[in-house]
């Protein structure tokens, strides 16, 4: 039997075969998260490196443009601009925690667009990210 799966499925996939070698005679495993590593700066790295593969450098400045929009709105405490923007369910939580938290969320709902898309799905977000639709737009507006 072979075993197979990406992402969280490939981890499974890796440590069944762990368990039960005599059970399973191969694994085929993508983006298996094999080693765990606390604030994995290098995941933020390779995410970078594909969108500006696959976008274009002008599409991952509007990232970077997008997400000093969210720190400079937060220093600013004007965090219903966020909240309206993104139509968050709770109200921002203004403690370390809680912007830690917002901010780790935006992270990985980002990360998670490149790491489950193909190559359409990125030139469809940078598409969205790079073509002004109005005299009024940002990249905070094209992000959220």
């Amino acid at each position: 039997m072979i075993t197979h799966g990406k992402d969280y499925g490939a981890s499974l996939a890796v440590w069944a075969r762990q368990k039960y070698p005599h059970l399973i005679d191969g694994v085929w495993a993508s983006s298996a998260r094999l080693r765990a590593v606390f604030d994995f700066a290098e995941q933020h790295e390779n995410t970078a490196n594909t969108l500006v593969q696959i976008g274009g450098l002008r599409c991952y400045r509007q990232m970077e443009k997008a997400y000093e929009q969210i720190e400079d709105l937060l220093k600013a405490q004007e965090f219903e601009v966020i909240e309206s923007k993104f139509n968050l369910c709770s109200p921002i939580e203004n403690t370390e925690m809680g912007l830690a938290m917002l901010m780790s969320g935006f992270a990985l709902s980002y990360e998670a667009v490149f790491e489950s898309s193909d190559r359409h799905d990125i030139e469809r977000f940078c598409d969205i990210m790079t073509t002004p639709v109005n005299d009024d737009d940002d990249a905070l507006s094209r992000y959220s």
